[in-house]
């Protein structure tokens, strides 16, 4: 590698960490995770994702506690091969 594209990297990686990070709350961290998964998942396998507010007992995305969780309705994959379909 030559010593200006080191320093081109270099410089890419400082302005990147100069830059404040973007603070999420862990509701959102949650809701990202769920939605994630849930598009992943049906994609491979029949799911179904259920969400729980646990601080009311309501369903929803935000709260204090949020049980996240989900059940495989069809084990086998949608498509050949493995999850990853190879």
């Amino acid at each position: 590698m030559s010593q200006d594209s080191e320093n081109s990297n270099e410089k890419s990686w400082d302005e990147l960490t100069r830059r404040p990070l973007k603070t999420v709350t862990p509701q959102q961290i949650e809701a990202a995770f769920a939605k994630a998964l849930q598009e992943l998942t049906e994609q491979v396998y029949d799911v179904e994702l259920l969400r729980m507010d646990l601080s009311n007992g309501s369903d929803g995305w935000f709260s204090d506690k949020t049980l996240i969780d989900f059940k495989v309705l069809k084990k086998t994959p949608k498509v050949d091969g493995d999850l990853f379909g190879t």
